[in-house]
């Protein structure tokens, strides 16, 4: 069905990389590392959390009034 954009008047880039050499004797889990860094999506890609102490130790409850 291809792409449709939301916005109108967007410029859309695709960079495709070069094929990844898999071994897949490794590990279900190893390949899957290997992907997810590959496409930029691993842990090592995601900011840090901020670290913030303002409200800590604070709980609100909800109430199902």
């Amino acid at each position: 069905k291809g792409l449709k954009l939301l916005n109108k008047g967007t410029k859309l880039s695709v960079t495709f990389k070069d094929p990844l050499p898999i071994n897949y004797e490794d590990s279900t889990e190893q390949i899957l590392e290997q992907i997810m860094d590959a496409i930029e999506q691993s842990k090592k890609f995601k900011p840090a959390p901020s670290i913030s102490t303002e409200g800590e130790g604070k709980r609100e409850e909800l109430s199902e009034d």
